[in-house]
């Protein structure tokens, strides 16, 4: 439970946010430009990320694992040998899955931070790969692959295209070692190993198109303290980094076009991570039906956080103290208080949005000149039903010349699919987490 809580905390700052580093948003000028200027450049961003992925559907690397997959799917040259192609070969799936819309930038982003997965019945993934590796060609007069051992690597020889007549593209899987835990993070009855590090390199016509490296380090008991991963495929690069200790936790992710910033995501929480502390502030509850789950004390475990998510020029930035806030919000609002007929709601809120006020930064910058469109500002919105009033406490942004917007009507079109992709996101992080984050309601 302690090393699950962990990686799942790396998992949620991976997906959502990039280290933003010590900016003051004080100290960085407001952009001149209207509202709807500012407005058009945001969304422009998001549109251009729409278009950088239709782009990433036309490289050459894309084409040649659709092919590859044509094929696997023709003849599977490991049914022999009782395993799945497709679990030892996920990312190179993903690639394919861009040209029809099977999978997207999150899913192959996903699949840089575990290039291998297991079948459903778990076995050792070093075992699979002893069992794998050799050199598979396609043979297209018998629609089937020609088989040689080979002791070091998993060679794929096959056509770029999926009419091709000839075996003019190679993908080469190496270098893959495996970890041994002393506990399995995976599934209790797994005892076999953790990937530790691996290579893909995909060639045409004996040119590199896409390559690929993995290599990940771990604690003992399997927890993994560092993780590097880049993808590259023509003028796209995708980069993902993790670190994790007793003190800090840190991620970062980051896909670029060119050298130009298309997605950066990642973060930064300091607080006291070690077993024994999360276990000192983690409690049991139970309610009025007998059943019972486990509760983090926020404020025991996390001290400060920083976080950044950028969409081409436009990043949205935040910095906090979050054990003040997780401290502060359980005197504000203490156990049972909805059962206090005393307990007063509008003070309540307006307490909660001074505690955010006071403990968090959020700002959107224009990136390219340097200047921030709006900061975000917690505020009471009330809400009459007949003689009852109901508070609670919301953000809105607060632009330069002192115009407040609250967020659903700045982002009242445009965001959609942006959105929609979040909203995906949260839901494969419930379904491998057993998380409950809820999804954005836009």
């Amino acid at each position: 439970m302690k090393t699950l809580f962990k990686i799942s905390m790396l998992s949620l700052v991976v997906v959502f946010f990039a280290a933003c580093g010590e900016d003051d948003p004080a100290n960085i000028p407001f952009s001149e430009n209207t509202i709807e200027e500012d407005k058009q450049i945001v969304e422009n961003s998001a549109i251009e990320v729409a278009n950088t992925m239709n782009a990433m559907k036309d490289v050459e690397a894309v084409d040649a694992s659709v092919s590859l997959g044509m094929h696997l799917g023709m003849a599977d040259p490991f049914s022999s040998k009782g395993i799945m192609k497709a679990e030892f070969l996920t990312t190179v799936t993903k690639v394919a899955g861009l040209q029809d819309g099977s999978s997207d930038i999150y899913d192959v982003m996903k699949a840089t931070a575990a290039p291998v997965e297991l079948a459903e019945d778990p076995e050792s993934i070093q075992d699979v790969w002893d069992e794998l590796v050799g050199i598979y060609a396609w043979n297209a007069s018998t629609e089937d692959w020609d088989y040689t051992p080979n002791d070091t690597k998993i060679e794929f020889q096959f056509p770029s295209t999926e009419n091709g007549a000839t075996n003019n593209a190679v993908l080469q899987v190496t270098n893959y070692s495996g970890f041994y835990p002393t506990e399995s993070l995976v599934e209790e009855e797994y005892t076999g190993d953790l990937p530790e590090s691996l290579n893909i390199d995909l060639t045409v016509d004996d040119a590199s198109v896409m390559s690929f490296s993995f290599e990940v380090e771990y604690r003992n008991d399997g927890v993994p303290v560092s993780i590097e991963s880049i993808l590259t495929m023509d003028v796209f690069s995708m980069e993902m980094a993790m670190s994790n200790d007793d003190s800090k936790a840190e991620a970062s992710y980051k896909f670029t076009n060119g050298g130009e910033t298309v997605l950066e995501m990642s973060a930064a929480v300091e607080g006291d991570f070690s077993d024994e502390n999360i276990e000192d502030n983690t409690y049991t509850e139970t309610n009025d039906y007998g059943d019972e789950w486990e509760e983090l004390d926020a404020g025991g475990v996390f001290s400060n956080g920083n976080f950044k998510f950028q969409v081409y020029n436009i990043s949205l930035n935040g910095k906090g103290n979050i054990k003040n806030l997780a401290d502060s919000l359980e005197i504000i609002y203490p156990d049972d208080y909805w059962d206090d007929p005393s307990f007063d709601e509008l003070a309540a809120a307006e307490d909660e949005a001074a505690l955010i006020n006071n403990n968090l930064d959020i700002w959107a910058l224009d990136e390219e000149a340097g200047v921030k469109i709006a900061e975000a500002e917690a505020y009471v919105y009330e809400e009459s039903y007949g003689q009852y009033t109901d508070y609670w406490v919301e953000m809105r942004l607060r632009f330069g010349d002192g115009t407040y917007v609250d967020l659903e009507t700045y982002f009242d079109d445009g965001f959609d699919q942006f959105v929609a992709e979040l909203n995906k996101m949260i839901v494969d992080l419930n379904a491998d987490y057993d998380l409950e984050l809820e999804q954005i309601d836009y």
